[in-house]
């Protein structure tokens, strides 16, 4: 073991040095040229052999602490240093959370791959993304330590983190793959094959929502997931935005109307490109489907022709015939994909023939917009992995309806709570986690949603009541299904997946507040970290993993807690202690709060905390400590790494709770698609979100992460089976299919504006 560790610390910290060192080159030049120096002559061209040594050493003290205990911990950039060091830093440092994020979920393949052969050599710990020398998050926070002597203000600091992220995260991928190799070399798990999505899926992530509180706030939130709520889609001016967007206008030119652009009275519309083809534009001169934009000049001739501007209510009753047709031939097309793109067809060779003799028909820009978007919704919500083919193609029938429903209703873009986005969301999220097709078509649930679809295309003409009545009954009946569900339901028999993933939680948490312990706590102090910060962390576990970048502020509180009343004190302490104490107090009452720690009892606990703070500066006479609180610490105190920690199955489940290979509950685990998103049970009244990233088939293991790539839950196929049968596992949404859509729809537009 120890020799596997010392090749790949030797030959990987040598390969990601390499990288490091080329990317503070460049930083190194960028900064010059920025600044109008010649190059070499700014602070940190010459500082760089010495960032590159203190990289190395703490690289390589995170390899070695895997083998050895160490005798000292790495000096790391906690939130106590950052409460005295220059704002400017502190944010720029935070800026780096992002780009860790981002690193897992791009190379999720290679990295659970390491992870999972780098596990397999050690049989006392478990490695997760606390101690993964490899986890970007270690990766990152050495190189913000091995920066902290350089002078650079933000600006700077930024340029040299954005270097960082395209040469050393950026090639990280390159790295695990070499790490991987290393280890099939020696044996490790050669026959490991493990399946996740695409980069090219992985790389969409980018496109999500980052946190936009720093990470000490986050952890100490009452926000269930430490981020902001998701509004996407609601924004008052997310048409206008996807209207920018789609015309290819840069940030700056966003407060421009697309037509304020044209010069000389030109007004740009929307021609059917089959219109624009023969004697009056030359034969083949543009063979693709769909519309085309084009200026057309004052006098509204085209080509010889007239040009006539359908109004949207014409548009509206051209767009009921479409449906009419598509319905006709809805049965005819088994590809989803083209079933969405044979809309837009029909829509255009529809405005086609709606001309005149001698005249072109036209859409204006508006409209173009309108159409041309929800083509590129509707093509996303084909892809959704989430849902089966029949639920895709119930909800894509409702295209071109939508469409005319935009174009009727300016509220649908710009409200969240849109009646017709609700109908879509309701209809998705119950038709999530179906595996049996053959049941579907007499399903009940799958007969009602069908009924709801069918009304709204066939009777939507502009009443939005029409729409909640639907909303309203598809929800009553879900209601009255769920009660009956509820009289039959059939258990797992008991919760044991729940509780041993809680135990295996709560262990790990108590191990980590035992390698923080070093010397005897005062009782108050035993209290609050031994039961009420205890659950806090339990619950920040459940929520974000343990190597988001709040777990480690979440760490670093405990040492700030404990440094504020140790028995040995030196000059300048007390004045640290009126820098630091403000934000610990605060942390401290987040915790509570989030561990359900009543007012009445929280404000006693801090204010007993600041007595026993003062006390601490007093006399050593002041400073005993009852033997009850001594023999509550040393209770925990053991060695480092002594409990086996899995936030998945027992190692030895109860084969008395084995299923049957043709157990539907085994069949749909053995349907999930990667990037499905699930809950799992925690507590009562605490369901955890996250992702399966991962299928391990060769040793039987499901990965689930969250938002930040960071591993959640472990299972093997029989353990999901188990938890879906006794409810503590549910399968769900990323957040509702209209948003998830539209966002993706939002991040392959300013794909191609840099593209």
């Amino acid at each position: 073991m120890e020799e596997i560790v010392e090749k790949l610390k030797q030959e990987i910290v040598k390969t990601i040095a390499g990288l490091v060192r080329t990317s503070l080159e460049e930083s190194s030049v960028e900064i010059a040229k920025k600044r109008g120096i010649e190059t070499g002559t700014y602070n940190i061209y010459p500082e760089i052999d010495n960032v590159i040594k203190r990289y190395t050493k703490f690289l390589k003290f995170d390899f070695d602490k895997l083998v050895t205990t160490p005798t000292q911990k790495r000096v790391q950039l906690g939130s106590s240093m950052l409460t005295l060091v220059n704002e400017d830093y502190y944010e720029s440092a935070n800026a780096l959370e992002g780009m860790v994020a981002f690193c897992r979920n791009a190379n999720i393949k290679e990295y659970i791959s390491f992870t999972t052969r780098l596990d397999s050599i050690f049989f006392h710990f478990h490695i997760d993304e606390s101690n993964n020398p490899l986890d970007p998050e270690q990766i990152g926070e050495a190189f913000v330590d091995s920066l902290r002597s350089l002078p650079l203000n933000a600006n700077d600091t930024l340029v040299v983190y954005r270097k960082f992220n395209q040469i050393v995260f950026h090639k990280l991928g390159r790295v695990l793959a070499q790490a991987n190799k290393l280890l099939v070399e020696r044996d490790v798990n050669p026959s490991l094959v493990v399946h996740t999505q695409s980069r090219e899926t992985q790389l969409r992530k980018r496109n999500l929502n980052r946190p936009v509180s720093d990470p000490v706030e986050r952890a100490f939130s009452d926000n269930e997931q430490g981020q902001t709520k998701n509004n996407k889609g609601g924004a008052p001016q997310l048409f206008a935005l996807l209207q920018k967007l789609t015309h290819g206008l840069a940030p700056g030119e966003w407060n421009t109307d697309p037509q304020d652009t044209k010069q000389g009275g030109e007004l740009e519309l929307a021609i059917p490109v089959a219109a624009m083809t023969g004697q009056h534009f030359g034969d083949g001169l543009l063979s693709d489907s769909g519309l085309m934009l084009v200026n057309v000049q004052a006098d509204m001739v085209l080509g010889g022709l007239n040009v006539e501007v359908l109004t949207r209510e014409q548009l509206v009753e051209i767009l009921k015939g479409v449906q009419n047709e598509l319905n006709d031939k809805a049965e005819v097309l088994s590809d989803i994909d083209k079933e969405c793109l044979r809309a837009k067809e029909l829509i255009s060779q529809a405005i086609k023939d709606s001309a005149s003799q001698g005249a072109i028909s036209a859409i204006d820009i508006s409209c173009y917009d309108i159409i041309n978007i929800l083509t590129m919704l509707y093509a996303t919500i084909a892809t959704e992995v989430s849902l089966v083919e029949p639920i895709k193609r119930l909800i894509c029938i409702t295209q071109v309806s939508i469409i005319k429903l935009a174009l009727i209703d300016e509220n649908f873009f710009n409200q969240a709570e849109h009646p017709a986005r609700n109908l879509l969301n309701n209809v998705a999220n119950a038709g999530i986690g179906w595996v049996d097709l053959e049941k579907l078509k007499n399903d009940l649930t799958y007969l009602k949603m069908e009924e709801l679809i069918g009304r709204f295309v066939a009777e939507y003409n502009g009443d939005t009541e029409l729409i909640k009545g639907l909303v309203k009954d598809f929800k009553q009946f879900q209601l009255k299904q769920k009660e009956g569900s509820n009289e039959t339901k059939v258990t797992g028999g008991n919760s044991s997946e729940q509780n041993q993933r809680v135990e295996n939680i709560d262990a790990y948490v108590t191990q980590k507040i035992k390698e923080r312990i070093s010397e005897e706590l005062k009782p108050i102090v035993a209290t609050i970290l031994l039961e009420h910060y205890h659950k806090f962390m339990t619950i920040l576990v459940m929520r974000e993993g343990v190597g988001s970048n709040s777990w480690k502020h979440v760490i670093n509180t405990i040492d700030e807690l404990i440094w504020t009343v140790k028995s040995e004190k030196v000059e300048g302490d007390r004045e640290r202690l009126g820098k630091v104490n403000p934000k610990l107090l605060k942390n401290l009452a987040g915790a509570f709060r989030i561990a359900g720690v009543e007012k009445a009892i929280a404000d006693p606990l801090l204010s007993q905390l600041k007595e026993a703070q003062e006390q601490s500066f007093e006399a050593a006479a002041s400073r005993e400590i009852t033997q009850a609180a001594v023999e509550t610490v040393n209770g925990v105190q053991v060695l480092v790494n002594d409990i086996p920690i899995n936030f998945g199955d027992d190692d030895t489940p109860d084969k008395s709770l084995s299923i049957p290979e043709t157990d539907e509950f085994l069949l749909q685990v053995n349907k999930l698609p990667l990037g499905v998103w699930v809950e799992f049970k925690f507590s009562e009244d605490r369901m955890i979100p996250c992702t399966l990233a991962a299928k391990l088939d060769t040793i039987d293991k499901f990965i689930f992460v969250n938002r930040q790539g960071v591993k959640i839950v472990e299972k093997s196929r029989m353990g999901l089976a188990r938890e879906l049968k006794s409810g503590t596992l549910k399968i769900i949404s990323e957040w509702p299919l209209f948003e998830r859509a539209m966002e993706s729809v939002i991040g392959a537009l300013r794909e191609s504006m840099v593209t």
